[in-house]
């Protein structure tokens, strides 16, 4: 089941307080499988990526929660693409995976 709860301003996309969503079901599917996917691009095309690939770990591990915490995805997400900002300029197989993880993330935990 989808749903969020916490407090809200409405109109704007404002919120204000702790938020969690909860997603579930396909757009957690798909974001698990596309951050494996970047997971993979990594180890094959990224030397010296350790960091990156834990903090993709931790992110599949967030999203896989019953109950994940946007602002932990998003930061998470942040430290991937800032790990990878001079490679996947470089590496179109990264490139191609971080832009759909880009997508995935943003269905998940918003934007």
């Amino acid at each position: 089941m989808s749903g969020s709860t916490g407090n809200f301003i409405y109109g704007d996309r404002n919120t204000a307080g702790d938020v969690t969503v909860n997603t579930g079901g396909e757009s957690t599917k798909d974001l698990i499988a596309r951050l494996r996917a970047l997971r993979t691009a990594v180890e094959a095309n990224v030397p010296d990526a350790d960091l990156v690939t834990i903090d993709i770990d931790n992110l599949i591990a967030e999203a896989d929660k019953p109950e994940p915490k946007p602002a932990v995805g998003r930061t998470l997400w942040s430290r991937v693409r800032d790990g990878l900002a001079g490679t996947a300029a470089t590496v179109t197989a990264v490139t191609t995976a971080v832009n759909d993880v880009n997508e995935a993330v943003a269905g998940v935990f918003g934007s």
